[in-house]
């Protein structure tokens, strides 16, 4: 991870939440926060993995968005069987979300760190 920062160079990086449960992804977390320190860092939702979640950054999203995410995941082949994978559950989150701050579609993060 220290090699792609120095390689792209990337203004924001999305990753696991450290809260995540699963194993690999806590990991993934941890080494985000060390590898892209001077970086924006955003958490992801995964709601499966997470028994809390700081939503403490939402996004608005509008039906295209959403779309393309529905889309996005049907590509990931070993997740596919899982609940979570679903349009039904995708498009369920991010009108929850939605809701929270009064539009139609949202996606939560937590934001480690802020780098304008």
């Amino acid at each position: 991870m220290v090699e792609l920062n120095r390689e792209l160079d990337p203004e924001a990086v999305f990753c696991p939440t450290r809260e995540d449960l699963h194993q690999d992804h806590g990991v993934v977390a941890a080494e985000a926060m060390r590898a892209f320190k001077a970086r924006t860092i955003l958490g992801y939702e995964m709601p499966w993995n997470n028994i809390s979640f700081d939503a403490n950054l939402i996004v608005k999203l509008d039906e295209i968005d959403v779309d393309r995410k529905v889309a996005a995941l049907a590509e990931y082949e070993s997740q596919r069987h899982r609940p979570y994978i679903t349009e039904r559950f995708i498009r369920g989150l991010s009108h929850s979300r939605g809701v929270t701050i009064g539009h139609e579609y949202a996606e939560a993060f937590t934001l480690y760190r802020g780098v304008i």
